[in-house]
């Protein structure tokens, strides 16, 4: 399922809004729905408003929190245009629910009741249909994979995907409900029974070794014996290692415990983390960040999710810069043919993202109404763009695309204004004397000086200038 347009006009301070959500002409896949969206705006602005109405026309479920729903708008408030496969179709607010437009199946139109019976024969090949991951994740102690009962017996189903199968029939992962490590209550089971196996196969190689008349050839059995077993049956601890987790710890200074020691054991179906140089990390001591990224990914991961829609509200919450920089990649990387919504304040996340991939909402000039700030000229086409974040340093980012002002701390212009005052001093000087005068000229030594010394506090660039 893929969102093409969104409109909004009288909902909230929305007002003639109408949000393109497909590849500009130009481009490759012009038309087709984008991948991946990034909403930017002031605070107050509707980013969040929109996230949870797309939660609503996807899911057809107005619930946005455990005590909490979206503010149904009158007729006509929104419009929602959708895609899922080859069939098309538009979905309007009204004042009882979501009122069905029009819909057409490879070009053909298609009426209400064919519509449900594609619509639900699509959505049923699809696990999960959506996936939502608000701001509120990072605050609740809903990671809940440090010290804890071990769960092993208590599932009894088959595999995984019937596990997440049976965790929601409407197929909707939304963690402003739902406890996260619901998600990956499963993984923890197989490391558990994982941890368990390898503990009984070691029992039996030291019992064997440790009998009195111990042969060599029944010890080598016993270890052929688990070796094998290794070969058919993977580590899935090593796996979430290797495939997800390490990458994103090393930067750290962290890696995912794999060995199987007395605390291991003792937390058998717990994932711990440790230093680079094998020092444990109790879990109350993970960092923040460190728990709001496995809290972004380790579901991803487990889900899997094809032609889902993917939610995610500030995912830049305790991260630092450099963090910011790989998570948008990283978590779409865990999706096939996914729709990808972010909420960001970042220009780093911001920098993920094709022009045609970022919306940007403003409030007009009397602060009454929010529109989408249009980054083209003339028609929509790649060529047409002002400009790409991809290309731009942060600062051109922020005063560009953030609409900041200046460059820097207020402070900062004032220090410039005095590095300027030295300048011309140090200039109107050399204009008047000799070199040698001058190297004996004490306020002229000083000016220089003060001048070398405030621009590099300023990061000013003298590139070849001698003073």
């Amino acid at each position: 399922m893929k969102v093409r347009t969104i409109e909004l006009d009288g909902y909230n301070q929305f007002k003639g809004v109408k949000i393109d959500l497909t590849y500009p002409k130009g481009h490759e896949k012009a038309g087709q729905p984008l991948e991946k969206i990034c909403f930017i705006g002031q605070s107050g602005t509707g980013k969040t408003s929109i996230l949870r109405l797309i939660k609503w026309f996807v899911t057809l479920n107005t619930k946005i929190g455990k005590n909490l729903n979206v503010l149904v708008p009158g007729n006509d408030k929104i419009k929602f245009e959708m895609q899922v496969s080859n069939l098309k179709f538009c979905l309007a607010s009204g004042t009882d629910g979501l009122i069905f437009k029009n819909a057409k199946f490879e070009n053909d139109s298609v009426d209400l009741e064919k519509f449900k019976t594609l619509r639900n024969d699509l959505i049923k090949k699809t696990l999960p249909l959506l996936v939502n991951f608000p701001t509120e994740t990072i605050y609740t102690e809903i990671l809940n994979i440090g010290p804890k009962e071990p769960i092993p017996t208590q599932i009894a189903l088959k595999n995984r995907i019937e596990y997440l199968e049976a965790l929601n029939p409407k197929q909707v992962m939304d963690y402003a409900i739902d406890a996260i490590d619901k998600t990956f209550e499963y993984l923890l089971k197989e490391i558990a029974e994982h941890r368990a196996e390898e503990i009984v196969y070691k029992n039996q190689i030291s019992n064997e070794a440790l009998k009195v008349n111990s042969k060599s050839e029944d010890i080598e059995k016993a270890n052929n014996i688990y070796r094998d077993w290794l070969k058919k049956n993977p580590n899935p601890l090593e796996k979430l290692a290797n495939n997800l987790l390490n990458g994103i710890l090393k930067p750290l200074g962290l890696k995912v415990k794999t060995d199987l020691d007395k605390s291991a054991v003792l937390h058998i179906s717990n994932i711990e983390i440790q230093t680079l140089d094998g020092v444990d990390i109790p879990y109350h001591f993970w960092s923040t960040g460190t728990k709001h990224l496995i809290n972004l990914l380790i579901p991803l991961y487990e889900l899997k999710p094809k032609n889902a829609i993917i939610l995610m509200d500030e995912p830049e919450r305790s991260l630092y810069p450099d963090m910011q920089r790989m998570v948008v990649d990283k978590c779409v990387s865990l999706g096939t043919d996914c729709q990808y919504f972010f909420a960001t304040h970042s220009p780093i996340i911001a920098s993920s993202f094709d022009p045609w991939e970022i919306i940007e909402l403003k409030f007009d000039d009397d602060n009454k109404h929010i529109y989408q700030e249009q980054y083209y000229t003339g028609e929509r086409h790649v060529d047409n763009y002002k400009f790409n974040p991809k290309y731009m340093s942060w600062d051109s980012i922020l005063n560009q695309v953030f609409d900041i002002e200046g460059d820097g701390n207020p402070e900062r212009q004032l220090k410039i204004n005095e590095l300027a005052k030295i300048s011309q001093r140090i200039t109107k000087k050399k204009q008047k004397e000799t070199k040698e005068t001058l190297l004996k000229d004490a306020d002229y030594l000083k000016d220089v000086e003060d001048f070398k010394i405030l621009a590099n506090q300023l990061k000013w660039n003298l590139g070849s200038v001698e003073i």
